[in-house]
Order: structure tokens, then sequence, then C-alpha cells
């Protein structure tokens, strides 16, 4: 078996590789070999359900606004995107427990925010709903036009339980989407630990928390939406993966990487 190790330079009379080896391990090889409790590739056809690529989840159902078969977010790869229009666009999912309880958990997520600045919150993944007094509760990822919490703006939040407040709750650092091109998201949690969030594989915040686990609701699962107040995504979607572990920084980089096709070259000296 080829070791690769990812150079930060490039050593004299070495060329850059235009494609990956025949033998090179896809974007989706690499995050399926991690386990995920679900993994939506949103290549799906326009007379089709979102699958989730892992078997575990029942098929999703795709509002008709949302634009699919849209260019992908990865090198090398044919795999295509869909786009949310920001105002019914959402793909909706029902009977799932996904994450209800869980000590740990990672969503990771390719983003290309259409609209050419955060005006409004809108949803990317979600199992919550602000309906009703007994129903204002859950866990979800959102783009934040001003994070009710930090004040931050342009940003992206993570809440494990929204009841909770600051403690169950990370909100990333002003300017941190980036309308009109692809970025890789990913939000960690570890029960009583820690809360972070990744940004084209880097850590861009972390806080630590007391929340044990994430909260347990009856709410159905969303992606560019939330089922509230917060309202629907105004942007391509791609590679929406959730985990019941806290994946670690290395595996988020990796992952990173080889979605934007950053080639792991064998080091001089090295064993191949």
């Amino acid at each position: 078996m080829t070791v690769y190790r990812y150079l930060d330079f490039e050593p004299p009379g070495w060329g850059e590789l235009a494609t990956p080896p025949t033998d090179w391990p896809t974007y989706a090889q690499r995050l399926l070999a991690l386990n995920p409790l679900a993994y939506w590739r949103l290549n799906d056809a326009p007379d089709q359900s979102a699958i989730d690529a892992t078997g575990n989840l029942t098929p999703g159902t795709y509002a008709p606004s949302v634009l699919r078969q849209q260019p992908g977010a990865l090198a090398y790869d044919a795999d295509r995107a869909v786009t949310m229009d920001g105002v019914t666009g959402a793909i909706n999912f029902l009977n799932t427990t996904l994450l209800n309880g869980a000590t740990q958990g990672s969503i990771l997520f390719w983003m290309n925010y259409h609209a050419p600045a955060v005006e409004a919150d809108g949803g990317v993944i979600a199992r919550w709903a602000n309906t009703g007094a007994s129903s204002r509760f859950g866990w979800m990822v959102w783009v934040d036009k001003v994070a009710g919490i930090s004040g931050r703006q342009r940003t992206l939040s993570f809440a494990v339980n929204t009841l909770a407040g600051d403690a169950g709750r990370i909100e990333g650092d002003t300017g941190l989407i980036t309308p009109g091109v692809w970025d890789a998201y990913a939000a960690t949690f570890t029960g009583g630990q820690e809360l972070r969030l990744y940004k084209n594989g880097q850590l861009v915040g972390q806080k630590t928390t007391n929340e044990p686990s994430f909260i347990s609701t009856n709410q159905p699962l969303r992606l560019g939406r939330t089922g509230g107040t917060i309202g629907h995504l105004p942007a391509g979607l791609d590679e929406v993966a959730v985990f019941d572990v806290a994946l670690d920084a290395e595996a988020i980089q990796t992952l990173y990487e080889a979605g934007v096709g950053r080639l792991r070259l064998p080091e001089a000296g090295s064993p191949v």
C-alpha cells in the first residue's frame, strides 16, 4: 500500500499532478470509512428522493423549488449538488431520532452561499421547530445574520440544545460565510467538554460546554430550513453528513484536502 503524505512545499523538480492516481480514495469513500449515521451526496435525479448513502435513514422529500443536478463542490468528482432558493427550498425527512441524546456528534457539509450578502438567518440542517411553547427546542446548524448571544455577523452557529442558551451553542466569527464559493464546514460536539467549528479544514472556533448531550426531540429532520422562525437557506448544498462521534481535526482536514483535490504525495525517503 502506498503511504501518501501531504507536502506544504514543492521540492525542486517536482511537478503538480493533474489528476489523482486511479487507486486514489474518493471523498465519499473516505467519509463512509468514518461510519457516518447519515450521508446525503445530494446527487439525486429530479424524479428521486433524497437518498442517504449509508442506508440508515428513509429517503427525504425535496420541495419542488429545489434545483437538482447542479455543479457540485468536489474536485475530480462528477457528483452533483442541489441549490436552495431561500424561499421555499428544503429537504424534509420524517420519523427520525437522529442524534437524540447523543453524547458526541459531528455535522459536515459543503455550502455555496448564493446571496451577495447574508441578509437573513437560514437553516442548514435542523431538528427544531418554533410552532408552539411545547416544541421550541431541538438542535440545528444555521447561517446567522447576527448571532443572538455574541452579536457576531454573517456567521455560522451550531446548537446542540436551543434551550440551553450560551451553554449549548457556539457562534462563529464575523464574516465566516463567504458568498459565491464552495466552502466546507464542520461542527463537532463532545458532551460536557467542547463545541467546535471548522471551515475548509481549519479550526475557526471552540468553546467549553457543560451540556451533556444533544437534546432529544420529536421534530422532523430538515435540510435548508429549520421549520421555525429561522428562514430558508439561499445556497448550494453538497455532501451533508452526520456522525455520532466528534471527528478530530486531522480527520476533518483530510476530508477537506480530498474534497479540493489536494494530493498527498510521498515524502522523499518515506516508505511507499
